[in-house]
């Protein structure tokens, strides 16, 4: 394998890894939701952002992905639902407002 497959694998691994071992680590279910969204697997990334925000609500970028992986799976009034969250927990933030 190539050292971008092995560094992809690994950095994946550490991801399910670190959310697996601590349910609360917000990073991990991000980067998890990541590996998910990389691989389409849409409704298992949606899964790990909401898991994110559940821990912690204030992390801005988590939003935008799962409105992302929503509209991957063509659930577009969740996807509504969640920039218009974002929009009013980060009332300043540009681009929720031209997603």
């Amino acid at each position: 394998m190539g050292n971008w497959i092995k560094t992809l694998f690994s950095k994946r691994s550490d991801a399910l890894a670190a959310s697996d071992a601590v349910p609360g680590y917000v990073r991990g279910h991000q980067e998890q939701g990541d590996a998910w969204f990389q691989d389409g697997d849409f409704a298992a990334a949606a899964a790990s952002y909401r898991q994110a925000l559940k821990f912690d609500p204030d992390i801005e970028a988590v939003y935008g992905q799962l409105c992302f992986a929503l509209c991957q799976q063509g659930k577009w009034d969740e996807a509504r639902d969640v920039i218009l969250a974002g929009i009013a927990r980060f009332p300043q933030s540009v681009e929720f407002h031209f997603l």
